[in-house]
């Protein structure tokens, strides 16, 4: 079977799901290929989840259910070319090969840079065995886009909850879910200390509404722990 497609995007994690999105909307044919398996769609029912997923630590950390498996495709790591070839084989810094790739397995908690964060550099200077450049364009300039991303994806979160944010230009499109057990027991240990814990924004919707993800992606909010001294 041959079909033809205006763009062929190599991996699904979010950078190329989202390539596909926008290129989609703006009518173009896209075609994703993925080496991964599909843990996320039931193939014979696209509208159901696979059910996959579980709470197994052997499952994911021994058995490599995400991928890739160190023992079929090892990875390599050296510290410089002083060094050789490499001095280790084997599993280095892992990210999932499976449909929807690093996303998968990741926390989902999507802060915005700072203002400052665009212009280090001018703000601090140059730093001994690190490069710091400026960036070429600032936060006012990718506000608007942070904004279009957020509607997008349904990031939930509380504006104001964190005193050391960027500046909005509209609120979060969903509130922040329920806390995780752990964040409970560790935001009430930091408040004992004089510490001021915030619910973190979130890629993870707290409900299923018009345009957001299906509620089989909701789990509970992250929180962060920032001093305000």
């Amino acid at each position: 079977m041959t079909a033809a497609a205006n763009a062929l995007i190599i991996g699904s994690g979010p950078g190329g799901a989202t390539a596909a999105e926008v290129l989609t909307r703006a009518g173009w044919s896209v075609v994703i290929m993925e080496k991964g398996r599909n843990h996320l769609l039931d193939p014979d029912d696209l509208t159901r989840p696979a059910g996959d997923y579980s709470n197994d630590e052997i499952k994911f950390i021994s058995r490599y259910f995400l991928g890739p498996d160190p023992l079929v495709e090892p990875r390599a790591f050296r510290r410089s070319a002083d060094e050789g070839e490499h001095t280790h084989v084997g599993e280095v810094n892992s990210i999932p090969t499976t449909v929807g790739g690093g996303g998968t397995h990741a926390d989902g908690k999507v802060p915005r840079f700072r203002e400052e964060d665009f212009w280090l550099h001018s703000a601090y200077g140059p730093q001994e065995d690190a490069h710091v450049d400026d960036w070429p364009v600032g936060y006012d300039e990718l506000e608007p886009y942070y904004a279009e991303v957020e509607r997008a994806i349904g990031v939930a979160g509380r504006e104001g909850a964190n005193p050391f944010a960027a500046w909005r230009s509209g609120p979060y499109p969903m509130p922040p879910g329920a806390p995780m057990y752990g964040a409970v027991l560790s935001s009430a240990a930091a408040e004992r200390v004089g510490l001021h814990p915030y619910e973190a924004p979130t890629a993870v919707p707290p409900a299923t509404t018009a345009g957001s993800a299906p509620s089989s992606a909701v789990r509970s909010t992250p929180r962060e722990t920032r001093s305000r001294s």
